[in-house]
C-alpha cells in the first residue's frame, strides 16, 4: 500500500467513521503499517473490519494485525502434523518426504522421519509425539516468522543487531 492508497483508505475510514477525527498525515502512519500489504487485499477486507469495529476506527496497528490475520493465517499445527502422516503412508520409512512449508520440514527433520514412521496408530506414544510436534512445529514457525522480519530490515540494522547477539 502506497501513501496515495492509503490517503485513500484514511478518506473512506473518516467516511465511514465521522467521530474518528483522524490525525494529519494520517496515511503515512496507514502506509507504514500496511505498506506491505496490496491495497486491494486492505480495502477487500474493510467490511469484516467493519464487522469487528463498529464503533471506533481502528488506528494502523489493529488495521495492520485485522489485515495480516485475514490474508497471512498463522498456520496449523494441526494440518502439519496431518500433512506429516499423508507423507508417511506416501513415501513411508524407505524414503524421504518433501514438506512445501519450511517449518514442518525443520519439525519433522528435528524429531526424526523415523519416529514419524514408527509411531503407533494411538495410545501414550502417538500422544507424546504429538506434543512434542506441536511444540516443535509452533517454535519452528515462531523462528521463521522471526527470521522473515529480520530479512526485511536494512542490511545496517542487521548487521548491528548480529553484532549485539555475538
Amino acid at each position: 500500500m502506497t501513501t496515495v492508497e492509503a490517503a485513500e483508505l484514511v478518506a473512506t475510514l473518516q467516511m465511514l467513521y465521522p467521530n474518528a477525527n483522524l490525525a494529519k498525515g494520517a496515511e503515512k502512519g496507514y502506509a507504514f503499517a500496511l505498506g506491505e500489504f496490496p491495497a486491494e487485499s486492505v480495502t477487500g477486507c474493510l467490511k469484516q473490519i467493519l464487522d469487528a469495529h463498529p464503533t471506533f476506527c481502528p488506528g494502523p496497528a489493529e488495521l495492520r494485525a485485522f489485515v495480516r490475520t485475514v490474508t497471512q493465517p498463522e498456520p496449523s499445527w494441526e494440518l502439519a502434523w496431518g500433512e506429516a502422516f499423508r507423507q508417511v503412508t506416501s513415501v513411508g520409512s524407505w524414503g524421504a518426504p518433501v514438506f512445501a512449508d519450511a517449518a514442518l520440514a525443520d519439525t519433522v527433520r528435528s524429531l526424526g522421519w523415523d519416529a514419524f514412521c514408527h509411531c503407533p496408530i494411538e495410545g501414550a506414544g502417538r500422544t507424546a509425539l504429538q506434543t512434542r510436534f506441536r511444540e516443535a512445529y509452533q517454535a519452528a514457525t515462531e523462528r521463521r516468522r522471526n527470521a522473515d522480519t529480520l530479512a526485511a530490515l536494512p542490511e545496517p540494522t542487521r548487521l548491528a543487531l548480529d553484532r549485539r547477539a555475538s
